[in-house]
């Protein structure tokens, strides 16, 4: 079943016996176009049935579908694991897509889709399916999780490109701009400090320039009487 992504299994847990095509897409706020390609998928997979009879269309969960909810109920009770708490800490860093969150971490699509269950099942994580899509969502208790590893890949998951610096959390673009205005700071301290001792020489020059001048003077009238008494 490594076929399987979570929005699979957040289908399969809204089927009951009277799910037919055509009243399923008001549980998953799609469209019955949107809503009939999910649940081709699912079939396609192995996943359910689809009756055809008149007027409405019957979804029925196949022997296969049982068999993967019954494996995510005996997985979700296990402890978190240090998968299950990247995805926790991806979500926390504002990550809602299942398979961004896959690509973040470079883990297989079912593996995510698991540990998404198990914290859906614990109480850390909620979503909803709308538009032929997972939306995930904190609850209080994930928020409230205070493990150091969530906390770490909670600020991994805040990193961005640079073609994405400009939807870089407020905190990290206040921090940028305080840094960079640390170092404009620093460098304006330094050129007024040079500016200052320039002045403070050219105000010595001024100061003493007639005193030099006159021992110029001086100096050049001595010499010329030394010549006349020489001749």
């Amino acid at each position: 079943m490594n076929d399987v992504e979570f929005i699979d299994i957040a289908l399969l847990r809204k089927i009951d016996a009277e799910t037919t095509v055509e009243s399923f897409g008001p549980k998953i706020n799609s469209t019955f176009f949107e809503t009939a390609n999910l649940l081709g998928a699912l079939k396609i997979k192995g996943f359910i049935d689809i009756h055809s009879s008149i007027g409405n269309s019957p979804v029925i969960i196949s022997e296969r579908g049982k068999m993967l909810l019954k494996e995510l109920d005996v997985f979700s009770q296990q402890n978190l694991s240090r998968v299950d708490l990247a995805v926790l800490g991806n979500i926390k860093g504002g990550i809602k897509d299942p398979k961004q969150i896959e690509s973040l971490l470079n883990v297989n699509a079912r593996d995510i889709a698991f540990s998404i269950y198990k914290l859906h099942n614990k109480g850390f994580v909620d979503y909803r399916v709308k538009n032929a899509a997972v939306e995930l969502l904190l609850t209080t208790k994930g928020f409230e999780q205070d493990n150091p590893d969530v906390k770490m890949h909670a600020i991994k998951a805040e990193m961005r490109s640079p073609a994405e610096v400009v939807n870089a959390p407020s905190e990290l673009k206040n921090k940028i701009a305080h840094e960079l205005a640390k170092e404009d700071i620093t460098v304006d301290e330094t050129a007024s400090a040079n500016i200052t001792e320039m002045d403070r020489l050219l105000a010595n020059i001024a100061y003493y320039k007639w005193y030099i001048m006159g021992g110029v003077v001086l100096a050049s009238a001595v010499a010329i009487a030394l010549l006349l008494l020489v001749k």
